[in-house]
């Protein structure tokens, strides 16, 4: 049970208010991706992710959703659900940050080419997110750039399938 990006795409809202217009997050509406569970389905007991926020870091900037993990008897762990939706958790235990694969890969191309460093990158995401400086973002660090080329690829030789 794999799911693909072109399921869910993470977009910036942008809404008129009277005369300007006014960013909103995807969390501010209220979206919550679940996870564990093919589309049509709705798992009966889900679990909300810690602090009932999360962080996913996406070619196009950064965005707070809301997750819901599945939480049924045979549910598999949360950093397993999110692999599964492509979605790379920045931990183990008790995740709140992920990044999509589609970023992890442009990282690694930028690195690659002109040796951008992760926190360079993380600056650029954060730029495209809101570059008026008005608001803070999350603290989300990438991962040391050696622990994302060699994560990456072991993930692409044990999944052979994963689409390019």
């Amino acid at each position: 049970m794999v799911y693909y990006e072109t399921i869910f795409k993470l977009h910036l809202q942008i809404w008129t208010s009277d005369s300007y217009f006014k960013k909103i997050t995807l969390m501010q509406l209220r979206l919550h991706v679940q996870l564990g569970h093919t589309v049509p389905k709705m798992c009966h007991s889900p679990i909300r992710a810690p602090g009932g926020d999360f962080v996913v870091l996406d070619v196009n900037g950064i965005h707070e959703v809301g997750i819901d993990f599945c939480g049924c008897e045979t549910s598999k762990p949360h950093f397993i659900q999110l692999l599964q939706y492509c979605w790379f958790p920045a931990s183990v235990d008790h995740p709140k940050t992920a990044a999509t694969m589609a970023v992890l890969k442009f990282f690694q191309l930028l690195n690659f080419e002109w040796k951008a460093s992760s926190f360079e990158f993380h600056s650029t995401l954060a730029h495209l997110t809101n570059n008026t400086g008005t608001s803070a973002h999350k603290v989300c660090e990438l991962p040391a750039s050696h622990h994302i080329h060699s994560t990456y690829y072991s993930f692409r030789i044990d999944t052979a399938h994963f689409p390019s």
